[in-house]
């Protein structure tokens, strides 16, 4: 996985934290494969019983994030997508343990 290889971390590839957060939506298609579970390593959470904001590092070098569905959005989202809302100090956790272990 990318953050236990260090060197293929999604930022070295586009050059910058910054570059990468700026880059274009990338499609979701070749993420939907049947190759059984994925497997799942958590990141950074806002507790540590399992039940509050958590973003989750996955096998298939995708991120999963777990928050509270908002329902006044007011956004019209496909039926096979969700939202979920985290507080934003939780990706600042997320950056500085990336900058902290020599991820960028």
């Amino acid at each position: 996985m990318w953050w236990q290889r260090g060197t293929d971390f999604p930022f070295r590839k586009r050059g910058s934290l910054a570059q990468w957060l700026r880059c274009p939506r990338v499609s979701t298609r070749k993420f939907r494969t049947g190759r059984g579970p994925m497997k799942v390593s958590m990141l950074v959470s806002t507790c540590d019983i399992k039940d509050c904001p958590t973003i989750y590092a996955t096998d298939r070098d995708t991120l999963l994030v777990q928050g509270e569905v908002p329902t006044d959005h007011g956004l019209e989202i496909p039926a096979n997508e969700g939202i979920v809302e985290i507080p934003m100090q939780l990706l600042f956790d997320l950056i500085r343990k990336a900058l902290r272990d020599k991820l960028v």
